[in-house]
């Protein structure tokens, strides 16, 4: 995600506990943030969507498809149905595809915005 949004300015790309915690004190309400987790019970996210929504920021998760806490804590939800593969030797993989695809439409959709604007 952020590789395809690299061409946008007032995107911040935040990783780790820490940066967490400095979001949770400067995202305003005219921010918006996104939240990505395969299930959406990450500590971690779940934490910072409660804070973001107590501190009426808007949110937009980005889940697996099915029931979990972060999406009923986000004022917006995108899901992806991912594939699970078969289990083969005590490996579990899942498919990520959908979720590049999901980005790539989300700037593409950006891009068409600002050049409505």
């Amino acid at each position: 995600m952020k590789r395809i949004f690299l061409p946008v300015k007032e995107m911040v790309h935040i990783h780790g506990h820490d940066m967490c915690r400095a979001l949770q004190k400067t995202a305003g309400d005219e921010d918006l943030v996104i939240l990505i987790s395969l299930s959406g019970e990450s500590l971690a996210v779940v934490e910072l969507g409660r804070a973001l929504r107590t501190n009426h920021v808007q949110a937009v998760s980005i889940t697996r498809l099915k029931n979990n806490t972060l999406a009923s804590l986000c004022s917006e939800n995108l899901y992806i149905n991912s594939i699970q593969m078969p289990v083969e030797y005590d490996v579990e993989y899942e498919i990520a595809t959908p979720y590049f695809i999901l980005i790539e439409f989300l700037y593409l959709s950006y891009r068409n915005y600002l050049s409505m604007k």
